[in-house]
């Protein structure tokens, strides 16, 4: 996966494009609930990368933009895990859409669905998104007006279904989520 995006982060840079890798917070930490458990990890994944693209918009602003970066074509992309951030990233938009299971009053929860991972007050909006075997909730969350998606996913895949259907994880089908085929047809619907 880091090769995949060591080798399209060369070809951007060539073309003039600068890129960043982001940390994010990991983690499934309770396997007996695995569900609930990955829904929380992805749900922070967001939080850190909506903190990220806010932290890029600060260093533009306050800083005297180091990296060169033009703040209004904000792109952000994943492989795997770094998909489902990215697709959930720019599709989750309203506290409705985040599932049940999850207590966003949790510690390290908080902050609805910008989070607390720092530089409040700047846009988390992206221009679009690079999806690369990643997966979302419910491809319905995307509407009329969002973010463009570009998506590369092997129909064979054998941990986040290209349709419809379940993660697998540890041997085990953890949470139905929509792959890059449904994600693909709503986009496609949307225009």
């Amino acid at each position: 996966s880091s090769m995949r995006w060591g080798e399209f982060a060369v070809w951007l840079l060539y073309f003039g494009g600068v890129v960043g890798f982001m940390a994010y917070r990991l983690g499934i930490d309770d396997l007996f609930s695995l569900e609930v458990s990955l829904l929380e990890a992805v749900m922070r994944g967001v939080q850190d990368a909506k903190g990220a693209i806010r932290h890029l918009r600060k260093s533009h602003a306050e800083e005297g933009n180091p990296w060169g970066i033009d703040p209004s074509r904000v792109v952000l992309g994943g492989s795997s895990a770094g998909a489902f951030i990215a697709l959930h990233s720019a599709y989750i938009d309203d506290l409705d859409e985040v599932p049940d299971a999850i207590d966003l009053t949790q510690p390290g929860l908080e902050g609805g669905l910008e989070g607390l991972s720092g530089s409040p007050g700047y846009s988390s909006e992206v221009l679009s998104i690079v999806n690369l075997c990643g997966a979302m909730g419910d491809a319905g969350w995307m509407e009329v007006g969002d973010a463009p998606v570009v998506s590369v996913h092997g129909t064979a895949d054998e941990t986040v279904p290209f349709g419809t259907g379940f993660v697998q994880l540890l041997g085990f089908s953890v949470s139905q989520v929509d792959g890059s085929w449904p994600v693909h047809l709503q986009a496609e619907s949307l225009g």
